[in-house]
């Protein structure tokens, strides 16, 4: 199995109720260099969505709480990000209505991990785009997710990076908080704290990389500005 580069380091959600199951799943992805979480319910899959940086789901349909039929449909209303279904049932109909409701590809059980790999890596690669933003003495790679500051690379989380990429397309613009969720959460389950707490810690992440100014003011009675 090829093992993910740095440039290539993505976070998956596994949602499986069978421990073996999920424990061979995620054992295959963190071979490969995946980043993996790990959820049994739907429920506690649905929350980790809302509020940590996910870029792709591998979701059973027999879950024992909600459907993953259900599952999946209150995924889209969270995120716009690649969901896999892993299956035993291989019915056509049961492919057909998991697409139809949003699901990205179906993968019927049992599978290797080659051709799990393959199809990760595939639906990864279809939502990449070959674009850089420039602000100041920032550099944005939307393609590889990176952020540099004077050739200086800085880790950021999924959720980070696209927060900033939503200030940095759009310098001197005010975004509310409101704004800021729903392009990046994609919804208002949750709070405006979430905002606050995302460029709080942009905000320290940017000023241990050697950025000497905060380039997020605060826009009285809205938000906040990006200024180089």
């Amino acid at each position: 199995m090829n093992a993910v580069t740095s440039a290539q380091k993505y976070t998956i959600l596994v949602v499986e109720d069978d421990a073996d199951s999920r424990d061979a799943i995620a054992g295959i992805l963190a071979f490969a260099g995946y980043d993996v979480v790990t959820r049994t319910l739907g429920e506690d899959a649905l929350s980790v969505l809302a509020v940590d940086g996910i870029d792709l789901v591998l979701l059973d349909l027999m879950l024992p709480d909600t459907g993953g039929y259900e599952v999946l449909r209150r995924m889209r209303e969270l995120e716009d990000i690649p969901v896999v279904i892993l299956s035993g049932l291989s019915d056509p109909q049961h492919k057909v209505h998991g697409l139809r409701l949003g699901a990205d590809d179906y993968l019927v059980k049992p599978f290797d991990a080659e051709e799990l790999l393959a199809r990760v890596d595939a639906r990864l690669r279809r939502v990449r785009s070959d674009q850089f933003i420039s602000v100041g003495d920032l550099r944005l790679n939307l393609t590889a997710r990176e952020v540099f500051l004077r050739d200086v690379p800085i880790n950021f989380t999924r959720r980070q990076f696209d927060v900033l990429v939503l200030f940095a397309a759009s310098p001197g613009r005010a975004f509310s908080r409101e704004e800021v969720l729903d392009a990046v959460w994609g919804t208002r389950f949750v709070t405006p704290r979430n905002v606050n707490e995302q460029i709080r810690l942009i905000r320290q992440r940017l000023k241990n990389a050697g950025l000497d100014k905060d380039i997020f003011q605060a826009a009285p009675g809205l938000g906040y500005r990006l200024r180089f």
